[in-house]
């Protein structure tokens, strides 16, 4: 059985996935640790990850973005604006408890979180937050609205 094949997630809403997780465990936790390559399980509560489309979305924005804006007459690329973003427009603390920085010794601090850390209506916040930012930067974005409604299609 391959490494991928064994990443598996379960949402234990009922006694019947408990059963599934439970047999999965039972048919390939012995076996893969006599092989020297023992499971991992971890246990938390669930929280409803971003869609693909809030994902895409983001990145559309950021390229719109990097295509029309110039600072003191330069233009950044989509990576470069999405740093920069996420920097300024990301909470201080996600809801499951992620801190935006790290404070370093020198009194420096790293930006360690990420817009993966958001759940879905964070990350809707943040699209939001993104929106405003490059109207800011004088950037008019066009958004499909297929793009729209499946990014915000959550039942916000």
């Amino acid at each position: 059985m391959s490494h991928e094949s064994l990443k598996k997630t379960y949402i234990l809403r009922d006694e019947n996935v408990m059963r599934l997780m439970w047999a999965f465990l039972k048919a390939n936790a012995k076996d893969m640790a006599d092989k020297g390559q023992p499971l991992e399980a971890r246990i938390t509560v669930y929280k409803k990850s971003a869609t693909d489309p809030q994902r895409s979305l983001i990145w559309i924005i950021n390229e719109q973005i990097a295509q029309g804006a110039w600072v003191r007459g330069r233009r950044f690329d989509a990576e470069t604006w999405h740093e920069y973003a996420k920097r300024e427009l990301l909470p201080e603390e996600t809801r499951r408890g992620v801190q935006k920085w790290l404070a370093l010794p020198d009194g420096q601090r790293e930006l360690t979180m990420s817009t993966e850390n958001l759940d879905r209506e964070e990350k809707s916040t943040y699209i939001d937050k993104l929106l405003a930012f490059a109207a800011e930067q004088g950037v008019d974005v066009h958004i499909e609205e297929s793009d729209r409604s499946a990014a915000y299609n959550y039942g916000r």
